[in-house]
């Protein structure tokens, strides 16, 4: 079992869109105690709690909708809080993961091919 405590922040210039602007940089704590970070359950318990995490450190709170989709800049904040924090925690399940994420990230963002823009 991991008893370690990481801490979640974000970057002054992270957030800066809307009224979620950030004056200082925000941080959270996320506990890990009775995480098994050697079981595929509690890893993927682990990465929802810093997706959390994350999306309020980046300002999802005041954020009252995403329609038709979060803004770009809370998607980058969120989504470099979430490696950010991954890339502490040195263990074989939650580096795998940290890694399939990156490529889904790059996967979704990467132009389809043959479509003409």
């Amino acid at each position: 079992m991991f008893r370690s405590i990481i801490l979640i922040t974000t970057a002054i210039v992270a957030v800066s869109f809307g009224t979620a602007h950030a004056d200082a940089p925000r941080q959270i704590t996320l506990k890990l105690s009775g995480l098994n970070l050697n079981s595929p359950r509690d890893v993927q318990r682990l990465y929802d709690r810093v997706v959390e995490g994350a999306s309020e450190v980046c300002g999802r709170g005041s954020l009252t909708v995403f329609f038709p989709a979060p803004p770009p800049e809370f998607l980058a904040c969120r989504d470099a809080a979430i490696d950010a924090t991954l890339s502490q925690i040195h263990t074989p399940l939650v580096q795998a993961l940290r890694k399939d994420k990156a490529n889904d990230r790059l996967s979704a963002s990467a132009p389809l091919a043959g479509v003409r823009h």
